[in-house]
């Protein structure tokens, strides 16, 4: 049995944080983006265990950090915020 691929989603607001990243940094962190489409928990990716960031993941690519929302019933990875480490967990 093949291993099911997952549709990305990116949401508006994570994708003007991407694009506000510098293009080599947004060149890794579209590779692990795409990445998760194959495989949404990677051996790097960490449940984020705060309350308010209840049933996101994290995944670290250097500085940056792609939060996002797996919804294995509809096979869909929700990116949701994505950022330097220093300002990505801080309320908007």
């Amino acid at each position: 049995m093949s291993k099911q691929t997952y549709v990305v989603e990116i949401h508006p607001s994570a994708l003007k944080e991407l694009a506000a990243v510098p293009k080599k940094q947004q060149r890794q962190l579209d590779r692990r983006i795409r990445a998760l489409a194959q495989e949404p928990r990677p051996p790097t990716a960490r449940p984020m265990s705060e309350k308010r960031f209840k049933g996101l993941w994290k995944l670290r690519s250097g500085e940056y950090r792609i939060i996002y929302q797996i919804i294995a019933r509809r096979l869909i990875v929700l990116i949701v915020r994505i950022g330097n480490r220093r300002d990505v967990y801080k309320r908007r």
